[in-house]
């Protein structure tokens, strides 16, 4: 969460952010943004956001990056498979 209120432009947008907030939406989240958060999620997390995961749903809100995180670290793709499972994570 920490990430995303850096990201805010303002201090009314970080006051309303959840996480439901739509980021793109809210104007919180642009290109450079996910650039930014991609790498960021890739390095704190131990991570690989692959170039076919990147969409807006994947970055929709802060519960959609959460869902997203956990699902790669359990071992999950896109579609479900399961490799390994690894504990949860909570970005907020």
């Amino acid at each position: 969460m920490r990430f995303l209120l850096d990201l805010c432009p303002n201090d009314e947008l970080r006051a309303r952010l959840t996480e439901e907030t739509e980021l793109m939406e809210a104007g919180i989240l642009d290109s450079f943004g996910v650039v930014r958060l991609i790498q960021f999620i890739e390095v704190e997390f131990n991570i690989h956001i692959a170039d076919s995961d990147i969409g807006p749903s994947i970055f929709a809100s802060g519960a959609a990056i959460s869902d997203y995180v956990e699902r790669k670290r359990a071992g999950e793709t896109l579609a479900g498979s399961r490799a390994m499972r690894a504990p949860p994570v909570d970005l907020f």
